[in-house]
């Protein structure tokens, strides 16, 4: 009884961080040093959680996701995690519409570039750098598809502000974070600015360092897609994508 009282103190303590994070985009770090998170591979997609301890850190394939939380497996979020999960959803409605960025053209006009050896992720270097996490109204990456119309904006993506940093968990067990490891490194530039793939010796970085694992980051979809608003997979259907469009038309008017 006295543990489950100090895991759920725990809980309420993360919470109250995460949403002063979410505030303000700025903040203490919730994350919580020395915790096992759980862990279960999102690429190919894992039922079971594990430790993340107990993940592999080389990479025999070309990459790997991993899902990562803090809360154990079948946890219900609660309440206020909910609340606040809407209210990021929310608040990233609102900055999408304000500034623009359903417009493909508008979003790279403010800085956002197509992420090096990718085809969805727009990424926005000022906000990579800005120090804030958990900021709709600086989100790190847009995510498009391409249509007959032309690129439509999707979601967006977050990112935490260094390399170690843990996704603040600020919907609970809903708002699931997730990294990448890759056999051949990446080079980042400030420890979050992917600037392109390392050579097979992991040098080749210029004014950047090789690394085989990614930041943490979330996605925040903006269409009514399966998998939920947090959903890590990036697979869309395309003959889905018209419609999921035409629905969030209808209902928030872009």
């Amino acid at each position: 009884m006295g543990r489950q009282r100090e895991r759920d103190a725990g809980r309420r303590r993360r919470l109250a961080c995460a949403l002063s994070l979410l505030a303000c985009g700025c903040g203490a770090d919730p994350g919580v040093p020395g915790d096992d998170r759980y862990a279960r591979s999102a690429m190919p997609i894992e039922r079971e959680w594990r430790r993340e301890s107990e993940i592999p850190r080389a990479q025999d394939r070309g990459m790997a996701m991993w899902e990562v939380s803090l809360h154990p497996p079948g946890t219900t979020p609660t309440r206020d995690e909910r609340r606040a999960a809407e209210e990021l959803i929310e608040r990233s409605h609102r900055a999408v519409l304000a500034r623009g960025w359903q417009d493909h053209e508008q979003a790279l006009a403010d800085g956002f570039h197509l992420m090096p050896h990718d085809i969805r992720h727009y990424q926005n270097d000022e906000f990579l750098l800005d120090d804030r996490i958990l900021d709709p109204d600086r989100p790190e990456f847009l995510m498009y598809y391409p249509t007959p119309e032309g690129m439509a904006l999707t979601g967006l993506m977050l990112l935490v502000r260094s390399p170690d940093e843990r996704g603040p968990q600020v919907g609970g067990p809903l708002t699931v974070w997730h990294y990448h490891i890759w056999r051949q490194a990446r080079c980042y530039r400030d420890g979050v600015i992917n600037v392109g793939v390392a050579r097979r010796d992991g040098l080749g970085c210029r004014e950047a360092v090789a690394s085989h694992r990614s930041p943490e980051m979330l996605h925040v979809w903006l269409v009514d897609r399966p998998g939920g608003p947090f959903a890590t997979t990036m697979y869309l259907e395309a003959a889905s994508v018209p419609g999921l469009l035409a629905k969030r038309t209808q209902e928030r008017g872009y």
